[in-house]
């Protein structure tokens, strides 16, 4: 849910629960299908002609652009031949040249799978990368970003259940060291999305008597957030 507070001194904030939160992992995706040119903007258009996508698809984008590539979006003011990419921005053509986003595909995601039984979440990573300098002239040394981010890891505690039949599916993507989607949908509908390698430790652990066990999501592409 979401709880919105008023503040009398500046505009209202909102707080959002993670109570109700589900995880979820794409295990299925259906044929991708090629796209000849991308728009640079914000929810760029792909033109991929005959695809049969609707509004609100979930798509896994691989793209010659290495900064939209292995990324989910989702389907929006999709028309023939023509499907709009929501969650991205392509406007700066220092990073997406003109052109560059021939030769990617659109596959929509065709089955998630929830990871059964979560008791904690612990996202890290995703922090700006800085570098250090120091000129002879200067009197201060500076730290400035490189542009570039910390991987991003997502370990995911769980009970532990053999006999669970989303375990059991998650567990030979895992040992397959298969590529899949990541969801992480919230009770009032929101929803980040990622694409990487879930990893199951298949070890249990006791914790307080019971048994556990970990799973870590790790993200190739960018995170979207709707």
């Amino acid at each position: 849910r979401m709880r919105v507070h008023l503040s009398e001194k500046g505009p209202a904030m909102a707080i959002i629960s993670t109570e109700g939160m589900s995880l979820l992992i794409g295990v299925t995706f259906d044929v991708a299908k090629p796209v000849t040119a991308i728009a640079n903007g914000e929810n760029p258009v792909a033109d991929c002609a005959g695809h049969d996508f609707q509004n609100g698809d979930e798509l896994l984008v691989i793209s010659p652009w290495e900064g939209l590539s292995s990324t989910i979006v989702r389907a929006v003011n999709v028309a023939a031949g023509k499907v709009g990419l929501s969650g991205v921005d392509t406007s700066n053509t220092g990073f997406f040249a003109p052109g560059g986003g021939a030769g990617s595909t659109l596959a929509k995601i065709t089955k998630w799978v929830e990871i059964p039984q979560v008791t904690k979440y612990e996202p890290s990573g995703g922090d700006p990368v800085y570098k250090s300098r120091k000129f002879l002239k200067r009197r201060n040394a500076m730290t400035y970003p490189t542009g570039a981010f910390e991987p991003t890891k997502i370990p995911v505690t769980m009970m532990y259940d053999p006999n669970d039949a989303n375990y059991k599916e998650l567990l030979k993507k895992s040992r397959a060291t298969a590529k899949v989607a990541y969801k992480q949908l919230l009770s009032n509908g929101s929803a980040t999305y990622a694409y990487g390698w879930f990893v199951i430790k298949e070890t249990p652990v006791p914790d307080d008597g019971d048994l556990i066990t970990t799973r870590t999501f790790s993200a190739e592409g960018l995170i979207t957030s709707f």
